[in-house]
């Protein structure tokens, strides 16, 4: 948001959902009370002023003003920056958020069962849209009485793995990865990563200081 960013919070344990939780509460909390300041319209330059009175076209969705839809100035309620002329209705429309999105891959499929246990820890609302009673497409969690935390799977937005959409961008269009891994760690960051499952057989082995032989790896 506006350039903001936290870099990667480490934590391992067999309390790593419970942990996740609280951190990603915290955060909405946060964020919550960004979204609840907003700030006025900073009054526009000579030159926006000229500009959004000889404007014909909304900047959001690019069509013309109506008598039905007329012209407003839309303005970062974050920040009070003007952003452009825009249809009232496109306005009405472009606001925040009043939930903080959480992707995770492959949520539908098992890292939800994680998650949904560690919900229950209070008497704020908590909403599912399952499939069935194994898989769930969305589910959220109320941390106040108007924000919630959401959490969506990517799965559901892509429309191919991971592994392929990666090969079809260059190295130098991850311009949001490059901004908090360094360049020497993106080639590791963007290909098919390797887990020693059948070696990690408790969590006590994420302790250990040196990596596992290569053929537990490969």
């Amino acid at each position: 948001m506006n350039g903001m960013y936290k870099y990667p919070i480490v934590y391992r344990g067999s309390d790593a959902a419970k942990v996740f939780m609280e951190v990603a509460t915290k955060e909405a909390e946060k964020i919550e009370y960004l979204y609840s300041n907003k700030k006025p319209m900073i009054p526009l330059t000579k030159e926006q002023q000229d500009a959004n009175a000889s404007s014909t076209r909304c900047y959001i969705c690019g069509g013309n003003f109506t008598k039905e839809d007329w012209k407003v100035r839309d303005h970062c309620h974050l920040t009070g920056v003007y952003r452009g002329p825009a249809h009232n209705s496109c306005n009405l429309k472009f606001k925040v958020p009043n939930f903080l999105p959480i992707i995770f891959h492959n949520l539908y499929g098992y890292d939800s069962h994680l998650f949904i246990k560690e919900l229950g820890n209070d008497n704020y609302d908590i909403n599912v849209i399952p499939e069935n009673t194994e898989k769930y497409i969305s589910f959220s969690k109320k941390i106040s009485k108007r924000f919630s935390i959401r959490f969506l799977d990517s799965c559901r937005f892509m429309p191919s793995s991971l592994e392929k959409l990666a090969i079809n961008l260059k190295s130098d269009q991850f311009r949001n990865v490059r901004s908090f891994i360094s360049d020497d760690k993106v080639s590791l960051l963007i290909r098919m990563g390797c887990f020693p499952y059948d070696y990690v057989s408790d969590v006590e082995k994420l302790n250990d200081t040196c990596l596992p032989p290569q053929r537990e790896i490969l």
